[in-house]
């Protein structure tokens, strides 16, 4: 079971906050409980393809349980597709599902390009957010690398529109400890509700990544 079980604490919602800059929207920090704790067990890890299935607490605490497959396509020693679909009930946001498409291609050196796309529906809203991203990933060193992306977000009601777009560009930096990465990402915004009038703003992080391998 130790091969097949994780106990995941996370201080966000991976099923909103899929893109790292998402921080820079102005509801990012708000005043519900983003805490989430679950048990995942993994049902099926294949090569290409995982399968797995959690329960736990997360939004304000609400009880939920997620099933979710993922399975990667090598289309060329240089080209992958990475499909993933996830379903989950909450007990009071009721059911949501994620899918997502994204395609990589890596480039001459250290550098990757990466293509993604998400799309999101909850009963609770009654509409599908959609996610675009392109970027470009430059590994300095072993320790450094710099992030380059474009963004775009928007829904399907009343039609299939842009909300709001953002290019940004992220230092990543693993110091101090090997667990311990800092990032540093400038960026400019602009949203419909503002009358995609330009935002500029700054988002700091701190991650710490912790593991056991056998």
């Amino acid at each position: 079971m130790k091969h097949q079980t994780d106990l995941i604490f996370s201080d966000y919602d991976e099923d909103e906050d899929a893109s790292s800059v998402k921080a820079a929207r102005n509801d990012a920090i708000d005043n519900r409980n983003r805490f989430s704790m679950a048990l995942r067990w993994t049902a099926k890890k294949s090569g290409d393809m995982n399968i797995s299935h959690r329960i736990g607490v997360g939004r304000k605490l609400q009880p939920y349980v997620k099933s979710q497959i993922r399975k990667t396509f090598g289309l060329s020693d240089i080209n992958n597709v990475n499909l993933e679909a996830s379903v989950y009930y909450y007990t009071q946001d009721r059911f949501g599902s994620h899918l997502m498409a994204q395609y990589e291609h890596q480039l001459a050196g250290n550098d990757l390009f990466r293509f993604d796309n998400h799309f999101y529906f909850r009963d609770e809203e009654n509409d599908w957010i959609w996610q675009h991203g392109w970027y470009k990933y430059s590994q300095w060193d072993e320790k450094t690398a710099m992030i380059y992306g474009l963004y775009l977000e928007g829904g399907t009601r009343p039609n299939y529109r842009i909300e709001e777009y953002l290019v940004s560009t992220r230092w990543r930096k693993n110091a101090l400890r090997k667990w311990l990465f800092f990032e540093v990402e400038p960026f400019l915004l602009w949203r419909r509700d503002e009358d995609f009038k330009v935002s500029y703003g700054l988002a700091l992080r701190v991650e710490g990544y912790f593991g056991h391998s056998s």
